[in-house]
């Protein structure tokens, strides 16, 4: 939102400020991915960003076919960085009780946008946005398939688990209907439940979490 205030008609932007942990690296991922992406870094701060703000996202049907659509032709189809293919993921994976089999190891990598989720969906207008991407890290490779189980994620619930969002029967997105990255996808997707598990096995504080992520778990057999 920009607007003028006052006779000197300064131009005032509204804005979000981002601090914690890994945030300031977050912010340069932003900028890295680009404001067609992601919302508008205007500055990088010490700890963190300040960004754009913008609307949630509507919880339509939709959502996850857009979301696909929009990684698709702005994320997907650039070259991955090079520090992603360099570290051994399947070692730091078994950290989280998770074994990749050689089936699911890439083939093709690609820039990725770490964590597509619904609830980091956004809206500027009317077009779709993601925020909070996820620079490399060592227990994921870059691949399209590791931001597909991202989506299968949200298919199977997380929102309403995680934020009681409403229940929403979501249009399958298309990679659904490929069953190489299905197969692929499902594999992330339990992968994403064991580290999500582990991470709030430490906080002790959310058992519908853990009950979600046995769930998934079994139905990803991972």
């Amino acid at each position: 939102m920009v607007f003028s205030t006052g006779n000197s008609g300064n131009r005032l932007i509204e804005a979000v400020v981002k601090t914690g942990t890994e945030c300031l690296q977050e912010g340069s991922y932003c900028q890295y991915l680009g404001d067609d992406v992601v919302p508008k870094v205007y500055a990088l701060i010490p700890d963190g960003y300040v960004m754009e703000r913008l609307a949630p996202a509507p919880y339509t049907e939709d959502l996850l076919l857009r979301i696909e659509t929009l990684l698709e032709h702005k994320v997907w189809n650039r070259p991955a960085l090079p520090s992603t293919m360099d570290s051994d993921w399947r070692d730091h994976l078994r950290l989280y009780g998770v074994e990749t089999p050689d089936w699911v190891v890439p083939t093709d990598y690609c820039l990725v946008h770490g964590d597509p989720t619904v609830s980091n969906t956004l809206v500027r207008g009317t077009t779709l946005m993601l925020c909070d991407p996820r620079p490399p890290r060592v227990f994921i490779p870059q691949c399209r398939e590791s931001d597909m189980g991202r989506i299968l994620q949200s298919l199977f619930g997380w929102e309403e688990i995680a934020y009681d969002a409403p229940h929403i029967d979501w249009w399958l997105p298309k990679f659904y209907r490929d069953l190489v990255y299905k197969r692929k996808a499902i594999f992330w997707c339990g992968a994403a439940a064991a580290r999500i598990e582990y991470l709030e096995r430490s906080r002790g504080k959310r058992p519908k979490i853990l009950r979600w992520c046995n769930q998934i778990r079994s139905i990803c057999h991972v």
